[in-house]
């Protein structure tokens, strides 16, 4: 797909941007996708042309993912302790809380 945009006169900002998207998509890069990929997305599609325009900024995304947890800035931790509940990617119930343990100075 990548080279059929070079060939097509986009610009590189425009490769940018597609490959972005389609990395979204499909996780893979421009250069590995082909044309079937690109039909079945075309055939399949039915979210419209607005659905990566966020209606807040990412940074409530941060803020809502940050609430709780107690965050030091210019610390140096000494070690980190993994909870059971977080271990080999299990996920975390609801409520539950993962910590990185240690004494840190700041």
């Amino acid at each position: 797909v990548r080279d059929v945009l070079v060939r097509s006169g986009a610009t590189e900002r425009q490769i940018e941007i597609a490959e972005v998207c389609y990395a979204n998509d499909f996780g893979a890069s421009l250069k590995r996708m082909g044309l079937p990929e690109l039909k079945q997305e075309k055939l399949r599609w039915n979210y419209g042309e607005k659905y990566l325009l966020l209606d807040r900024p990412l940074s409530r995304l941060v803020e809502r993912l940050a609430a709780g947890t107690d965050v030091r800035l210019g610390w140096e931790a000494r070690a980190i302790r993994y909870e059971a509940s977080v271990e080999a990617g299990a996920n975390l119930a609801p409520g539950a809380a993962g910590t990185c343990g240690g004494a840190g100075r700041g």
